[in-house]
């Protein structure tokens, strides 16, 4: 009885295992002696049909190409040792599945051999595995027509590995293990570069979701390439950062031509000296890391150059103007600050020297510009130089240009050709001519632009003419500093997301503009009561002093002394301010000037705002 019940259970499970079950003989052909309904489910073929198709036979199931295989390893199954291979099996519907067989021998109840064989369809398996080696396949394609290098970080086991592109570009194996610790030793990551690698790797050990960063990295001929690093983080289940996967690409060639653009945008393009903001820029930044190291600035000022254009033309004056830089440059190290900052000025900055031999160098330069001929009958030109000594006359550059500026009047003054140290008692003397220069200034101003209309023809023929709008903007901007006597004037752009004012067009006669502080944004002290009086008001305070109110105390903080200001408007929107600023003396201006300033105001706004629309069209057609 209990042999019957256990005979009952293997047939219950026989027919109910749910994977394919058959039984089989052990000869080539694998006859089937019976199979369960799980099996017959899965090829979908009734016995009847196993029969006539396949006379029963399992390895005529199996698929042409893996017939072969079967039947090889199915000759090699031992007794004791089960046997497990995948292959597939042909179906009813013309299709085949694949399957995981497990075959072993047993005895079967008449003492003959017989193979018992358990199947698993695992036909959902093989289309991922097939649709991952496709994928990696893709993916191998990609990489090797790219030159990019792909990489994966590790972070348990600090190990990183880099896709074969590392070695075609740099020329070697890179770090594969512990990846932290051997990289501030190997030294394959610029020196100056490491501690931002470092502080990304840091960002992204914490979990950082995407980083970017630009290093330099070296290759095997010892040249430094310049890379861009970008790399995502990945989580396991609990959401801890477990690894980082990213893209070295080369950025060298972007790296170069962004150089080129940035010297072009620095450098004179007639000398190839450095510009006006370059060079105020460049001195600035030193002076910030300066300390007590003596310095010199120098002013160089071409001696009547106006008159070598008038009387040999433009083209000599250039040939003049290359001469004379280059002059310049080869009396000075590589390490000094060479600019040009107006048409026939030039600036030199002298780290590391004192006074006696700034003086010197000056002297130099005076012989340098004398062998500069400007004709057959022997012509030369000749310079005058101020110059001003850090720290010992002035800590900032501001006022070491004042000074300098201060040095090289007085030489003017005292027939030119020839080099001048600032003293307190030169510029005192100096701001005594410049005011009484100012005064007469005033008196000719007021006299000289009674006719506001002839100054507006003028004004608009200008803007029209000059396709370059920065640079008629400029222009005007120094016309109407004589117009106005102002000693800066600016046309403030208004950024209405912001509420506030960024400087487009400037002119300053006092010292080199700032380009920190014109790129700046600025919240205009006057613009509150502006806005209050209306559009089409222009304010006007000839002395800042009478102004009691925290406006009038920044503008005085600012050094200014009295000034003209009105709001520019287009179609009644607020466009932007036109500013005149004075920062030596009261200013008088009559009604006439005033309406004037009004009306070139109204003429900057149009000139403004088709300015804005061109630059609005560039950045959409980039």
């Amino acid at each position: 009885m209990l042999k019957d019940n256990e005979m009952k259970i293997e047939s219950d499970l026989f027919e109910q295992l749910p994977c394919g079950v058959l039984i089989c003989d052990r000869t080539p052909e694998l006859r089937m002696e019976c199979v369960n309904p799980e099996f017959r489910n899965m090829t979908g073929f009734t016995e009847e049909t196993l029969q006539d198709g396949f006379q029963s036979s399992l390895l005529q199931m199996v698929h042409p190409q893996d017939r072969s295989y079967v039947a090889a390893v199915s000759a090699k199954l031992q007794e004791a040792e089960p046997l497990t291979l995948e292959y597939r099996l042909q179906k009813a519907d013309g299709k085949c599945c694949w399957v995981l067989e497990r075959r072993r021998v047993f005895q079967g109840v008449d003492g003959t051999r017989l193979c018992l064989c358990v199947l698993v369809d695992i036909t959902a398996r093989k289309e991922e595995d097939e649709q991952l080696r496709l994928n990696l396949e893709r993916y191998k394609i990609i990489t090797d027509q790219s030159n990019d290098i792909i990489f994966e970080w590790d972070f348990a086991q600090d190990s990183i590995y880099f896709s074969p592109n590392w070695k075609k570009k740099f020329g070697y194996t890179p770090i594969q293990t512990h990846f932290s610790r051997n990289l501030p030793v190997q030294g394959h990551v610029f020196a100056q570069d490491r501690i931002r690698l470092q502080l990304a790797m840091k960002k992204m050990r914490e979990g950082t979701s995407f980083l970017q960063t630009e290093i330099r990295i070296r290759s095997a001929d010892g040249v430094y390439l310049w890379c861009r690093l970008r790399a995502s983080t990945q989580y396991d289940e609990n959401g801890a950062p477990i690894r980082a996967v990213g893209m070295v690409t080369d950025i060298s060639k972007e790296k170069a031509q962004r150089q080129q653009l940035l010297e072009r945008a620095q450098r004179d393009a007639l000398t190839g000296l450095l510009n006006k903001a370059a060079t105020e820029k460049q001195i600035r930044a030193f002076l910030a890391a300066a300390g007590e190291e003596p310095c010199a600035l120098m002013i160089v000022d071409l001696d009547h150059f106006k008159s070598v254009n008038d009387r040999f033309g433009h083209l000599c004056g250039d040939a003049v103007l290359t001469d004379a830089s280059e002059a310049i440059r080869h009396l000075f190290r590589t390490s000094d600050i060479v600019g040009r900052i107006g048409g026939d000025e030039f600036m030199v900055f002298i780290p590391g020297i004192d006074r006696a031999a700034a003086m010197q160098k000056a002297h130099q330069m005076l012989q340098k510009m004398e062998h500069i001929c400007l004709d057959d009958g022997g012509q030369h030109i000749s310079c005058s130089i101020g110059i001003s000594c850090y720290p010992e006359d002035a800590e900032n550059f501001s006022d070491l240009y004042r000074f300098a500026d201060r040095a090289l009047y007085q030489v003017k003054r005292s027939g030119r050709a020839d080099a001048a140290l600032y003293t307190p008692e030169s510029c005192r003397k100096t701001a005594e001519l410049l005011a009484e220069r100012e005064e007469r200034h005033t008196w000719h101003a007021e006299h000289l632009y009674a006719d506001s209309s002839q100054m507006l023809q003028e004004a608009f023929r200008l803007l029209s003419s000059t396709p370059d709008l920065p640079a008629a903007c400029g222009r005007l901007l120094e016309f109407l500093s004589k117009w106005f006597h102002g000693t800066h004037i600016c046309v403030w752009e208004y950024q209405p997301q912001l509420q506030a004012y960024r400087a487009a067009f400037a002119w300053d006669e006092r010292a080199l503009p700032d380009p920190q502080q014109q790129a700046a944004l600025r919240f205009c002290e006057m613009e509150p009561a502006l806005c209050a009086a209306g559009p089409d008001t222009l304010l006007c305070c000839e002395d800042t002093e009478e102004l009691e109110t925290e406006q009038g105390c920044r503008l005085r903080q600012r050094g200014v002394c009295s000034f003209l200001e009105c709001m520019m408007t287009d179609g009644g929107r607020r466009v932007g301010l036109l500013s005149c600023e004075n920062h030596r003396r009261t200013g008088k201006w009559p009604q006439e000037q005033r309406y004037a300033f009004r009306q070139i105001a109204d003429l900057l706004a149009v000139y403004l705002v088709k300015f804005q629309q061109q630059q609005s069209l560039e950045q959409l057609q980039k």
